[in-house]
């Protein structure tokens, strides 16, 4: 009856309840929950527009979508399967690289390998070379000790998005699997410029300039500049 009000505070007290009612109590819930946000923009009330909005992020994400929130329900309880077909939908609805290479993840996960990469060169046709596409084609292959496909494929996400730390870093992963020592230091570097407060690179890029040293191969680490320590208070 668009009765948003009275419909939000019977769902939400569903929310607790087991398996698929409480689940879907949860998504209507949040949705009864934007429409009232809606209606509060339209009255010019922002702040109770931003609590209604706001409730309905946090129950189900950043997106009112509902194949999109059944798909994270899935996945978080690794049925995977499920989480798959509601990908498939999400895909084919949105038909973005993003989408797609969700429902490769999605599919990959419940042991469809093989559509999992038919829908990435799917889209490979789609968008061409796209880095999201290009990258997990690469991890994908990686997973399979394939890694000179693997390199191909996430070398082309780096030229698609050069400015990407992710991709310069499952770069040099793969350049190390490779046993090419300087080429992972110099992909880890990169990726380390890019995001020099990501520990996990940091710690990466010590990995790879240990090996190279053992290697006896020249190299200049670029890391950022101490501060200086705090003089004591007398």
């Amino acid at each position: 009856r668009g009765d948003y009000q009275v419909a939000a505070k019977l769902l939400n007290s569903l929310k607790d309840h087991p398996g698929p009612l409480g689940k879907m109590a949860v998504y209507y819930g949040a949705m009864s929950d934007r429409a009232l946000g809606i209606e509060a923009m339209r009255t010019s009330d922002f702040s109770q527009a931003e609590r209604h909005l706001r409730a309905a992020a946090h129950a189900i994400g950043r997106r009112a979508n509902l194949t999109a929130y059944l798909a994270s329900c899935y996945a978080r309880n690794q049925k995977f399967d499920k989480c798959a077909a509601e990908m498939e939908k999400s895909a084919e609805a949105n038909s973005g690289p993003l989408q797609w290479r969700k429902l490769a993840q999605a599919q990959w996960r419940a042991g469809m390998k093989d559509r999992a990469m038919m829908s990435l060169h799917q889209a490979t046709r789609d968008f061409g070379d796209d880095h999201q596409i290009q990258l997990q084609l690469g991890l994908f292959y990686a997973a399979e000790e394939r890694f000179d496909e693997a390199f191909k494929h996430i070398a082309s996400a780096v030229q698609d998005d050069c400015d990407n730390a992710t991709v310069h870093y499952y770069l040099g992963l793969v350049a190390a699997a490779q046993g090419d020592i300087a080429q992972a230091l110099r992909c880890v570097q990169r990726s380390f410029d890019l995001e020099p407060d990501n520990l996990l690179v940091a710690a990466q890029l010590s990995i790879a300039a240990r090996a190279a040293y053992q290697a006896g191969i020249q190299f200049d680490l670029r890391l950022p500049e101490s501060s200086s320590e705090q003089e004591s208070t007398p």
